[in-house]
């Protein structure tokens, strides 16, 4: 889990990342939810702006809701 925070670019920015883990955090929904909190707090973005991080956003949800209720078994 701490991976994953520091890999967010909550604490550094993704820029300043190598190359190589720049390439990670496009599978770290964390990176998306940061650069929604940034475009809104500093640049007071709208919705049209927040369209293609918050579609990422409901992609990872949707997969993972989807891989969760396939891995459900009931157990006696």
């Amino acid at each position: 889990m701490l991976i994953l925070i520091l890999m967010s670019g909550l604490f550094t920015p993704i820029s300043s990342m190598p190359q190589w883990a720049q390439l990670i955090t496009y599978l770290n929904p964390l990176r998306y939810l940061m650069e929604v909190m940034r475009m809104v707090y500093l640049k007071g973005s709208g919705f049209s702006d927040l369209l293609p991080q918050l579609t990422a956003l409901i992609a990872f949800a949707s997969f993972f809701n989807i891989w969760a209720v396939i891995s459900y078994r009931k157990q006696n």
